[in-house]
């Protein structure tokens, strides 16, 4: 998925798939957004969120010399939080995801990752990105559960049916993975 146009009161996206991939769907996509303004937050249950954006050329990659861009947390999270990341921008047409690292309560490093068999960094873009506590309850009117699994993985659950779920981990771009 790859957003671009992001302006108050709206923003563009569309599907942006890595070259080795067929690029045809026999189905409608399925897309869950969350549109929260940049800034530190308390939900009215006491969760801390923050949210940014960042303008950065770090790239990581298979056949790429690292590359991270850290980023300094001001909420004042007790413990790591959950960190969900995604491109806003596409000034770089490559195909390209994010990724995370070394995430605590007061800073996390963030990267472009762009697809395996690409040798060169990426272009500058922005990244935006949501940091939440591990916490469950209740968001506008929406049920759910973010959290990091012990694997890494930075989780969000909507509902107490859980058809869907995000997924950001060090090693995999984000995603939405249907269960």
């Amino acid at each position: 998925m790859r957003i671009t146009d992001v302006q108050a009161d709206r923003f563009t996206f569309f599907v942006h798939e890595a070259p080795d991939l067929d690029g045809t769907h026999d189905s409608t996509e399925t897309v869950s957004y969350v549109v929260p303004e940049t800034g530190g937050w308390e939900l009215s249950d006491g969760t801390l969120l923050e949210v940014g954006k960042v303008t950065t050329t770090a790239t990581v990659g298979k056949l790429i010399s690292n590359q991270w861009e850290t980023v300094t947390l001001s909420a004042g999270f007790a413990d790591a939080p959950a960190v969900f990341s995604q491109v806003q921008t596409n000034s770089d047409p490559s195909f390209v995801g994010t990724r995370q690292q070394n995430v605590d309560a007061n800073s996390f490093q963030a990267a472009l990752e762009e697809e395996e068999s690409s040798d060169t960094g990426h272009g500058s873009e922005t990244i935006g990105w949501v940091a939440i506590e591990s916490a469950g309850g209740t968001w506008s009117g929406h049920s759910y559960q973010s959290g990091v699994t012990p694997e890494g993985h930075a989780q969000m659950v909507q509902g107490k049916i859980q058809p869907r779920v995000l997924l950001c981990t060090a090693l995999n771009r984000c995603a939405v993975h249907l269960r």
